[in-house]
């Protein structure tokens, strides 16, 4: 189950991205201590798990970025609030990235992944993960479609 909640979240994070084909190779993802700085500001969910995001940013980077991130506690958060408060505490137990990485052949852009020391992918027994996308996604479409390809592969 815990795999199914973090393939979730990474689907709203990574589909739908804005059209932009002209996008650059980003020199390198924003660096955790710019990401603790800023913390999140908004939170979505998605059927019953919670994700925390900030929709747009360029922290120390030329490149303009979404960056999200969940955990088992933030997914089952109660509300928004909840779930915004919780990513921001969490958001410290990051120490490692990893990208910039170039998105599939079927979307624009470039990602970069946010772990806990000595974490694995996809994360387990609840660890903190985080996520950044270049150019910034739109939140809303990556819900939608998240939804749409679940419910194709459960057909």
């Amino acid at each position: 189950m815990k795999k199914i909640v973090a393939l979730l979240i990474v689907l709203v994070f990574t589909n739908s991205v804005l059209a932009n084909s002209n996008i650059d190779n980003p020199k390198m993802c924003p660096s955790i201590n710019a990401v603790k700085a800023k913390g999140v500001n908004n939170a979505i969910k998605n059927g019953k798990n919670w994700a925390a995001y900030n929709q747009k940013d360029q922290y120390d980077t030329l490149d303009y970025w979404t960056w999200g991130v969940t955990s088992n506690e933030i997914a089952h958060a109660k509300d928004k609030i909840d779930a915004i408060l919780i990513a921001n505490r969490s958001i410290y137990e990051l120490s490692e990235v990893y990208g910039p990485y170039e998105n599939g052949p079927y979307e624009i852009g470039f990602y970069c992944l946010y772990l806990i020391k000595n974490g694995g992918f996809p994360p387990t027994n609840g660890d903190v993960w985080g996520f950044a996308n270049t150019p910034p996604l739109n939140i809303k479409a990556s819900l939608v479609s998240a939804f749409v390809k679940h419910k194709i592969a459960r057909q």
